[in-house]
């Protein structure tokens, strides 16, 4: 059974995404596959149809399901991860761009932060050391 593949299925929604059917999804709703290397079916698709095997493939049209290769860009982990902010797209998303700058700025420990955002200590944590919001607190 090595090298067979299962049959990519899929429906055109009103935005023109390809929503997959035939193939099973993440927690956070994105495609897993096992073709030639790849387990995200999306960066399988754009590699098939550019060429190009990036580590981060973005959905421009914010939709994890979506296997449409026009609806998929090259890019880079910070890049997505800016873009998923400009479009108020990030899962579980609890703070603003603001709110994270504040945080990155605050004397306060991570206790007491976490405290006035209703977030968890380690999150606060991830922002001070750039684990998280660095494209807007590294100009902070």
């Amino acid at each position: 059974m090595a090298g067979k593949r299962k049959p990519i299925e899929y429906y055109v929604n009103e935005n023109g995404c390809h929503i997959c059917t035939s193939h099973a999804k993440t927690h956070n709703g994105y495609n897993q596959c096992q073709y030639e290397g790849f387990y995200r079916l999306h960066r399988y698709i754009h590699w098939k149809n550019t060429g190009e095997r990036p580590k981060t493939v973005l959905h421009i049209c914010n939709n994890p399901a979506c296997i449409n290769p026009e609806h998929l860009k090259a890019g880079t982990r910070e890049s997505n991860m800016q873009y998923m902010a400009l479009c108020g797209n990030q899962k579980n998303q609890k703070i603003t761009a603001e709110q994270a700058l504040a945080i990155f700025n605050d004397p306060r420990t991570n206790s007491e932060i976490a405290k006035d955002y209703n977030i968890d200590r380690h999150h606060v944590g991830d922002i001070k050391r750039g684990k998280k919001w660095s494209h807007i607190t590294k100009g902070g």
